[in-house]
């Protein structure tokens, strides 16, 4: 567990959009502060499950 997060890694973070269709896609998150929310929430959960501390959450 401890290589996973000590390595380097890259994370692409979507969201579930739905269309007028009602029809469900991904699509990347384009507005900096809702990407920072996802980020914040995504880093807390690594860290609660891998027992690291290592990033500081924007306020």
């Amino acid at each position: 567990a401890e290589e996973i997060v000590d390595a380097d890694y890259e994370v692409i973070i979507l969201k579930v959009v739905e269309d007028e269709n009602g029809d469900e896609y991904l699509e990347e998150i384009q507005d900096e502060m809702e990407y920072e929310q996802i980020s914040d929430i995504l880093m807390a959960k690594v860290e609660e499950k891998f027992d690291v501390e290592y990033f500081e959450p924007e306020q």
